[in-house]
This record gives structure tokens, C-alpha cells and sequence, in this order.
């Protein structure tokens, strides 16, 4: 049970720092930008960096799942 505990509270803090995750991630193409904006950001990156993009949005907009012993 300790174990299943340790990975929701890391989930928890992933899901916490997602936000702030994304702004890092985005800032260095934000930079390069004259006009700055989601989808001119998204113009520039390369398949990996919009799969991570895409990552990180789903991880900072989706609902914190409650803990129950069997789902982590």
C-alpha cells in the first residue's frame, strides 16, 4: 500500500507542477517569436517537441483523479 501511496503523491506533484512545466517548456519558442502566440509556438517545433507540448497540456488541463488503492 506504501508504494501505491508514493506513486499518487507523485502523480499529485506532477499534475501539480504541470503549469509551470508548460511555461518553461514554451518560453525558449515564445522567445524567437515577433508575435507571440500558442500556435505560432506550435509552427515552429518539430514532432518530438509537440508530443511533449501535447503531453504537458494534457497533464496541466485534466482533473486530478481521487486516490483509490487499486488504480496506482
Amino acid at each position: 500500500m506504501k508504494k501505491q501511496v508514493d506513486r499518487y503523491h507523485q502523480y499529485l506533484q506532477t499534475w501539480l507542477e504541470a503549469p509551470e512545466e508548460l511555461d518553461r517548456f514554451l518560453a525558449p519558442f515564445l522567445d524567437q517569436l515577433d508575435e507571440k502566440s500558442f500556435g505560432n509556438a506550435i509552427g515552429i517545433m518539430n514532432e518530438n517537441e509537440r508530443l511533449k507540448l501535447q503531453q504537458l497540456v494534457n497533464a496541466a488541463t485534466e482533473p486530478v483523479r481521487p486516490f483509490t488503492p487499486y488504480t496506482f
